[in-house]
């Protein structure tokens, strides 16, 4: 379960990064994207939640407190990056309208 939640949470972050990128080439329907890119930040950041739920009921401590620092930073970064990725893409597509 774990290995799963934490693959499919990599996959859905990149795929967040990706919708934003593939507006500014397109340069149209950014809004779309850009909530996709949204959702699918939000499905990744939700698996990492699942995952430490999981460790937790299975009572394996050692593992949340050895990887919650990590997951900390990586949401942050997903986040940040989508934010600003998310930010050029509509400007971009604004300008263009």
């Amino acid at each position: 379960m774990s290995i799963f939640c934490n693959l499919a949470s990599i996959v859905l972050g990149l795929l967040a990064w990706t919708l934003p990128v593939v507006a500014m080439v397109r340069r149209k329907n950014a809004a779309g994207c850009c909530a996709g890119s949204f959702l699918l930040c939000s499905l990744s950041l939700l698996l990492q939640l699942v995952n430490m739920v999981y460790l937790c009921r299975i009572r394996d401590f050692s593992a949340v407190e050895d990887t919650v620092g990590a997951v900390a930073l990586a949401a942050i970064v997903l986040v940040i990056g989508s934010m600003i990725l998310n930010a050029i893409a509509a400007l971009i597509s604004k300008k263009q309208a």
